[in-house]
């Protein structure tokens, strides 16, 4: 007898856990709607840790999920088996044109090591980026960075950047940050505040044009990509209770006619 209910409730636990795997699968492969246009985003999941980092990645309501507005949340939350970090990315590739994402939360209050990434990414050899992170060190001024990865005719692999700083006030701060990709260069922009264009001078936090060191140009189609992640995989310990979250208020984007493509060359 005892035998018999030690079945059932070893069968109970086999059912449990298959479902539960199988409801992130569903997950994972069904993903969500979000951004203007609305577009079709995959949360990245793992049971592993998996660069960038390496870190775990979940994909459970605890760290990736759509609110009551519509707003989108990323979280890194810790847990038993370490900290669980945040990415999604987009299903559709895009291509040159304009690129807005509304973000509200203060991440100069972040831990030294957590790296909030909003990024254009084909491969390691062509990504376009604006990271917000410390990189370990807690009394880095230089919060932000703006950066350009290509590889150049000659297959060499090239780099470019810029980094600035960011002061921000108030728990939930509005801010936009915008790239702008052009055939021959990219125009980064962060500005307080949600506007479509820079609304005054005063809200400006940032400005970069790069021009990439190169004789063909990098014009591969690109996934967008946010993730919320701990630099090198080097996390707190996991007993502490604090969550880091970022929200995402919309991303937009705007492909640019042909006009505009003329003019920027």
């Amino acid at each position: 007898m005892n035998g018999f209910h030690f079945n059932q409730r070893f069968i109970f636990l086999l059912t449990f856990l298959f479902l539960t795997y199988s409801g992130l699968l569903r997950a994972r492969e069904k993903g969500f709607t979000f951004g203007n246009p609305p577009t079709r985003w995959h949360i990245k999941h793992s049971r592993k840790p998996k660069a960038p980092g390496p870190n775990l990645w979940s994909a459970r309501k605890s760290n990736v999920f759509l609110d009551e507005r519509g707003f989108l949340h990323l979280k890194t939350t810790p847990s038993s088996h370490g900290w669980k970090c945040a990415e999604v990315f987009t299903d559709y590739r895009f291509g040159y044109g304009e690129y807005t994402f509304y973000l509200i939360g203060n991440f100069t209050r972040f831990h030294p090591q957590l790296v909030l990434g909003l990024f254009l990414y084909r491969n390691d050899h062509s990504e376009i980026d604006i990271e917000f992170s410390r990189w370990g060190k807690s009394r880095q001024d230089s919060l932000g960075m703006f950066t350009i990865h290509w590889r150049d005719s000659l297959g060499t692999d090239r780099k470019i950047s810029q980094k600035f700083p960011v002061h921000l006030s108030g728990d939930n701060p509005y801010v936009t940050f915008k790239i702008k990709w052009f055939p021959d260069s990219v125009i980064f922009q962060g500005y307080r505040g949600h506007y479509p264009q820079l609304p005054s001078p005063g809200a400006l936090i940032a400005h970069a044009s790069l021009h990439p060191f190169h004789t063909v140009a990098d014009n591969s189609p690109k996934k967008i990509v946010m993730n919320l992640y701990w630099y090198r995989g080097k996390s707190p310990a996991p007993e502490t209770t604090r969550e880091y979250e970022i929200i995402i208020r919309d991303v937009w984007f705007r492909p640019f006619s042909t006009e505009e493509l003329r003019e920027s060359q």
